[in-house]
This record gives C-alpha cells, sequence and structure tokens, in this order.
C-alpha cells in the first residue's frame, strides 16, 4: 500500500477591508481619506502581494481631475472585490477593470 503525505503550506493573507469612502479625498473628521489610502496601499504593496483589498459601501464620485468615475477609484487603488450601490451601478461603477462586484445593495425603491 502505497503512503500518501500531506503537504502542509502556510502563507500569510491580509485582508483590507474599506467602506463608504463618499468620494472623500482627504481624512475629514477622523476618517482616512482616498489620499492617505492611496499611500498605504502602496506601502502595503511594497511589504507583501498576498493581500485583498474589498470594499462593501458607497464610492461615491471624486472630482473630475482626480478621477472621473467611481469604476476608476476602485480601479486605481487596486481593489480586487466590491459591493456597490444600486445607485452606483446605474451611475457608473459597473465597468471596472480588474475589481470583481460581488453582490448590489439595493432597496425596494431607489430615491434620487
Amino acid at each position: 500500500m502505497k503512503r500518501t503525505t500531506l503537504v502542509q503550506r502556510v502563507f500569510d493573507l491580509f485582508i483590507v477591508h474599506t467602506n463608504d469612502i463618499n468620494g472623500n479625498i482627504y481624512a475629514e473628521n477622523g476618517g482616512m481619506g482616498v489620499a492617505k489610502l492611496s499611500t498605504m496601499l502602496k506601502a502595503a504593496k511594497g511589504i507583501t502581494n498576498n493581500w485583498l483589498l474589498l470594499n462593501s459601501g458607497s464610492v461615491g464620485e471624486l472630482p473630475a481631475s482626480v478621477f472621473q468615475t467611481a469604476a476608476e477609484v476602485i480601479d486605481d487603488l487596486g481593489y480586487d472585490a466590491y459591493t456597490p450601490q444600486a445607485i452606483q451601478l446605474a451611475t457608473g461603477i459597473a465597468g471596472t477593470k480588474k475589481a470583481i462586484p460581488l453582490a448590489a445593495n439595493a432597496l425596494d425603491a431607489m430615491v434620487i
């Protein structure tokens, strides 16, 4: 009878999660803001590539001089996956080049 050896592999996986960015470029009221988040993510990529970047809230729109759409915010920051709000699907978050939508937050009735 042949004996099978079980090989155990151990690795680190870091999960970075954001929620409700809401178009904030700079830290306000103690928040991080996209500018600080971008700096932190660049530093983290210099340490390891074993991580997932996830967002589960509103991304919002940043001024056109910085980013044109919420989808570009998701792509430029390097998100792996996100949960778009229904209004974001209607206004341009669909169409990311890398990040995949995991689900969508929706209400029974949408108020615009």
